[in-house]
């Protein structure tokens, strides 16, 4: 039996700009969503035990950049920051 060949440049390069070319896709995706969300309806929650559209927006658009952050440092703290945004926009 061979032994299994290691990765090439050449298939680095190419996985790196397909994970890249999707990571793109789903930022176009998440910047649609919570771009639905109006600040006018920034307190809406769907149950009373929901997080509000807000705290949900707040949610998706931070936890996408702690763990692209966790990635990037070899290292997942997913901590919350002390500055978040004023409005949904």
């Amino acid at each position: 039996m061979a032994a299994p060949q290691g990765l090439t440049p050449e298939f680095a390069a190419g996985f790196q700009q397909v994970m890249l070319d999707g990571l793109m896709r789903e930022l176009e995706t998440t910047k649609k969503v919570l771009q639905a969300v109006p600040d006018a309806k920034a307190d809406y929650r769907p149950d009373p035990h929901a997080r509000t559209a807000w705290e949900l927006a707040w949610h998706i658009a931070n936890t996408d950049v702690q763990f692209l952050d966790g990635i990037a440092d070899l290292n997942f703290k997913m901590e919350t920051p002390e500055n978040k945004p004023k409005s949904i926009a």
